[in-house]
């Protein structure tokens, strides 16, 4: 499902023009997979053009705001009842492969009435069985925005969970997904790197190649930063007990982690004003230049899920604003707190020294992971 913003800003854009080869690279390499019987290309951008044997089905003009819930109810009511569902985000499944498809399948065939995901709490795709578990589904009910698809199909719809992969393991392909400008900053880097083995995404890094605002070299100063033996990188935000695993194997130097509000969406509490961090209880009372000044003094870098300052904050940034400040550029957004907060982590960089990656869950998850296939292996 592919979503263009109305009247997008200029770096609203470039993450849509991403997406658009993101989806058709993604549909491509679920095509070759052999496991789907049909493929449903789903978008609100008449331009999109899909890959040859895709259906299209195209989202109508309307002055009412998006549904996500609504419109994936549609597609769905248009499908065999009998067979499953696998949905995916434009933004999600590039880099799903053998073990995940394999995983999908057992998943959907360990029972009558099942839903698996990438993840329970934020699901970037979700697979479930029987369709009519959703049509069900009174429209109060309906999920928003694919977050919390799974958890709305398991609480609302009485679906039983089961996991993608055994002992609930979560591989990088699971977890990778591009939601804001860092993602593909991140994406970016790796491609340079590791493209070469991944030939159906050729065109999604030649793109990337070509676009000055997703600069890397924050990206690379933090990649230097968890390479260091002798370095401290801070990680805030939704970051799960895997994520920090990982971290703690992978990076060189110490890290320091603060996990908090995870399932902040998914849950409802993000929009009942109801996120607490006590890393924005930091922000509040130090105000944005001082709490990237005592960061500064804590660690050498770091990685900020900042959609969760956002929330603690009671603040709704456009979706404009908070990709703006993902690329430091804080001349161009509108919002005062979250153009302060920006101003104050982009100084803390080119003042003490501290590169500080702004972003949301992905930052801390998926894109994390992919930037730590780029540390070299520890020698010790």
């Amino acid at each position: 499902m592919l979503g263009i913003a109305p009247n997008p800003a200029p770096i609203e854009r470039l993450l849509d023009r991403l997406l658009c080869l993101t989806a058709c690279a993604t549909l491509q390499a679920t095509r070759k997979s052999g496991y789907f019987s049909q493929l449903v290309a789903f978008t609100n951008d008449p331009l999109f053009e899909p890959p040859p044997g895709i259906i299209l089905k195209c989202e109508e003009n309307s002055c009412n705001p998006f549904h996500f819930g609504q419109a994936l109810q549609k597609i769905v009511a248009d499908l065999p009842p009998q067979e499953a569902l696998f949905y995916l985000g434009a933004g999600a499944g590039l880099l799903l492969g053998q073990l995940e498809y394999t995983g999908l399948v057992a998943a959907l065939q360990s029972g009558p009435a099942v839903v698996t995901a990438n993840n329970y709490f934020s699901a970037d795709f979700v697979g479930w069985q029987p369709l009519q578990a959703l049509l069900n589904l009174p429209v109060e009910e309906l999920p928003q925005s694919d977050n919390n698809l799974a958890w709305v199909l398991c609480r609302k719809a009485g679906l039983s969970w089961q996991p993608l992969l055994p002992d609930n393991k979560r591989s990088l392909a699971m977890q990778f997904d591009i939601d804001t400008p860092t993602d593909a900053a991140i994406l970016n880097l790796w491609l340079g790197q590791k493209g070469a083995s991944w030939p159906h995404l050729s065109e999604v890094a030649a793109f990337l190649a070509k676009c000055p605002e997703l600069e890397t070299a924050p990206v690379k100063e933090v990649l230097t930063a968890l390479s260091d033996f002798e370095s401290e990188v801070l990680v805030s935000g939704r970051v799960s007990a895997g994520l920090h695993r990982a971290l703690e194997l992978a990076s060189h130097g110490q890290t320091r982690v603060l996990s908090e509000e995870r399932g902040m969406r998914a849950e409802g509490r993000e929009g009942r004003g109801e996120v607490r961090s006590l890393v924005g209880f930091m922000l509040e009372e130090l105000g944005p230049r001082r709490f990237f000044e005592k960061l500064a003094k804590s660690a050498d870098a770091a990685i900020i899920d900042s959609r969760v300052l956002f929330a603690h904050l009671n603040l709704q940034p456009s979706r404009a604003d908070r990709f703006n400040s993902d690329i430091f550029r804080p001349d161009l957004i509108q919002n005062p707190v979250v153009k302060a907060f920006t101003e104050a982590a982009l100084e803390a960089r080119l003042r003490w020294n501290f590169p500080v990656l702004l972003g949301g869950h992905s930052a801390v998850a998926g894109s994390l992971l992919l930037l730590l296939e780029l540390v070299p292996p520890k020698a010790y």
